[in-house]
């Protein structure tokens, strides 16, 4: 696609804005659909894969001085995906107990957004 990094976290961006929207409806009940409940884990999950894959994407155009960024993607990644996990587990209703609730916020911390 040939896009620059600033246009990459646009994009990003815009993803975790629209389900961040469908979310909000989902929940003051205006939308019903349930699979709109799953959507947060499937974003999390893909942003990690994509995250931790994000070296290997860039190939041979993998900017000078890459390392730290590539180590933080990857531990970014790691926590979006262990987050995405753990609310996937307790949409289905695998994880009952409150304190899995933290996932989300706990990685989001971790990954500075």
């Amino acid at each position: 696609m040939d896009l620059s990094t600033e246009q990459v976290h646009w994009l990003g961006g815009a993803f975790f804005t629209a389900t961040a929207l469908l979310l909000l409806l989902r929940r003051t009940a205006v939308l019903h659909w349930r699979w709109l409940d799953f959507l947060l884990p499937l974003l999390f999950v893909g942003y990690g894969l994509e995250s931790a894959a994000d070296v290997w994407l860039h190939g041979s155009a993998v900017p000078q001085n890459y390392a730290g960024e590539a180590r933080q993607h990857l531990m970014q990644g790691s926590a979006m995906m262990i987050a995405g996990v753990v609310q996937g587990l307790i949409e289905w209703g695998k994880l009952k107990n409150r304190w899995w609730q933290l996932a989300v916020p706990v990685a989001l911390a971790f990954t500075g957004a």
